[in-house]
């Protein structure tokens, strides 16, 4: 993990220098579309870590919807 984030440090790092998005690609021999994301992920949340998450995300399939929809109609009927 932290061999992932020291890459994407020199990333920003050489490009908060000066250099290009190709430059660096062909320096360092990492797609360039890899560069541009780190550097696009790093002007939004001004890191280089990856952010937690909620958790599990919640399963909803057709039946709940239609029960939890049935569920208000008839609260709202009585």
């Amino acid at each position: 993990m932290a061999k992932k984030e020291d890459l994407r440090r020199y990333l920003v790092r050489t490009h908060s220098d000066g250099k290009g998005s190709k430059a660096i690609s062909k320096q360092d021999d990492v797609p360039v579309a890899t560069v541009q994301s780190v550097i696009n992920w790093y002007k939004r949340f001004n890191t280089v870590r990856n952010l937690s998450r909620r958790g599990r995300k919640r399963k909803v399939n057709g039946s709940r919807t239609m029960m939890s929809t049935l569920r208000v109609e008839v609260k709202v009927l009585t």
